[in-house]
């Protein structure tokens, strides 16, 4: 399975559901390890790592900042 690439920022998962980012832990969980493998799986892990947890970061700031905003609830 091929997803395609990475977004580059956390802006760009803002408003993605689980849907929207299952594919890339989707492929990574496909995705064949060994020794020659381990170093690029780990990068990818830990970039949609990064990006899905700076986006969530980033919600649940601009939530608490203006609770009356049913668009920004999770």
């Amino acid at each position: 399975m091929s997803v395609s690439v990475l977004p580059s920022s956390p802006a760009a998962l803002s408003k993605s559901r689980w849907e929207d980012i299952a594919p890339f832990f989707d492929e990574l969980s496909e995705r064949p390890i060994d020794a020659d493998a381990i170093g690029g799986w780990l990068q990818s892990w830990s970039r949609l790592e990064e990006l899905v947890t700076e986006a969530a970061a980033v919600a649940m700031i601009a939530y608490t900042i203006d609770t009356s905003d049913p668009d920004k609830e999770a």
